[in-house]
């Protein structure tokens, strides 16, 4: 009977931790086969206007910022005429705090000097005034010539 008993709470214990283990783990899904992703991987594409990067040490990306933003608060200046091309495109959702991120992963070629660079670009959003929700939404790139207006339910 003890072993019974114990037996159960060894496996309650264990179903706890992988709970927890399971919550508290960031989501990642390759979402590289859709729209509007097929349109920008594996092509080399050239930096129109000037675009500044901020560098997240924690996560290990770089976050395409406003190119209204000043230079003084960035990480990296991507010049007119450099060339970024991606492979990959990867939804994560990180679990402690909810966001999700669109990360496109890549080379950035500058004076012909190339790098391994992972961009977030892409904003989900899952809070809004009429349904449907759970859209990403997508500013202007500094690879793009207009804005894309579409709302792109993906997950």
């Amino acid at each position: 009977m003890w072993k019974m008993i114990i037996s159960i709470i060894v496996l309650v214990i264990f179903g706890v931790i992988a709970l927890f283990f399971y919550v508290l783990t960031d989501k990642n899904k390759d979402v590289s086969g859709k729209e509007p992703y097929l349109n920008y991987l594996n092509r080399e594409l050239a930096i129109l206007h000037p675009a500044y990067l901020r560098w997240d040490g924690h996560d290990h990306i770089y976050y395409l910022l406003d190119p209204d933003t000043s230079p003084e608060d960035t990480d990296l200046e991507i010049p007119r005429g450099a060339i970024v091309q991606f492979n990959k495109v990867i939804h994560r959702n990180k679990a402690v705090s909810g966001v999700s991120l669109s990360l496109w992963y890549g080379s950035l070629t500058i004076d012909n000097k190339s790098q391994d660079i992972v961009v977030a670009w892409g904003e989900k959003h899952t809070i809004c005034l009429e349904a449907p929700c759970g859209y990403w939404t997508y500013l202007k790139a500094p690879w793009q010539m207009e804005v894309d207006l579409n709302k792109y339910y993906i997950d």
